[in-house]
């Protein structure tokens, strides 16, 4: 990520990608990837992002302020995670 920045915006600050590190986690997550190890595969990853970029444009689109885009983006990682870590039939 960090690379596509400096390539975007010609220069680079400590810590530039910081805003990007909860969602790039979030969508791994929601990809089914368990964090505390297990599988997991590049295309889920990038299809968690996908609908982590939706679920934005859809409550954007709604006219939603930042805040509520987060708090419900963060609800949805919570639940993710607790039927991750109840179900161990995705973890295999």
């Amino acid at each position: 990520m960090g690379l596509l920045l400096v390539g975007y915006a010609g220069q680079t600050t400590m810590g530039m990608a910081e805003a990007y590190t909860l969602m790039s986690l979030a969508a791994v997550t929601i990809g089914g990837t368990h964090l505390a190890g297990g599988r997991g595969s590049y295309v889920s990853g990038a299809l968690g992002a996908l609908v982590l970029v939706i679920l934005n444009n859809i409550l954007q689109a709604l006219k939603m302020a930042q805040g509520s885009r987060l708090v419900i983006q963060g609800v949805l990682l919570i639940v993710i995670m607790m039927v991750n870590n109840r179900s161990p039939k995705l973890r295999q």
